[in-house]
């Protein structure tokens, strides 16, 4: 099954869209980083999704779903966070963010603390 796939699969599962392969270059380019392979594809047939209590960042219109505004914030509150990652999810708690790089690791970052890595991939993140 693919990333795609697993989301469609949930529970309560929304999305908005697809977008095209442009609009995925153009937040790539704004952030200066590439996404990984998998969230390449879910934002580009999905747009930005939610499903089971998670709110996934994507390119979408909303500020605070889009993953370029995400990534923005999260580069101004942390700035050791490491350029090639970009922010797929805010927990909203305690100001935990989930960010993913382009290799597909999946890291939670919690202020005041160390990154650390929670999964190899978002379909990993996404089954825990």
């Amino acid at each position: 099954m693919s990333v795609v796939d697993v989301m469609r699969s949930k529970e309560h599962f929304c999305c908005a869209g697809p977008v095209s392969a442009e609009d995925v270059k153009e937040a790539q380019s704004a952030l200066g980083c590439a996404f990984a392979e998998d969230y390449r594809k879910y934002v580009q047939e999905l747009g930005v999704a939610c499903f089971d209590g998670h709110e996934l960042t994507g390119i979408c219109p909303s500020p605070r779903l889009n993953v370029v505004e995400a990534t923005r914030r999260a580069r101004l509150r942390h700035p050791e966070l490491a350029k090639s990652w970009y922010v797929i999810e805010e927990l909203n708690m305690d100001a935990v963010m989930i960010c993913q790089d382009a290799s597909g690791s999946v890291h939670e970052v919690v202020p005041g603390g160390r990154p650390c890595q929670i999964a190899s991939s978002l379909k990993a993140y996404i089954e825990l």
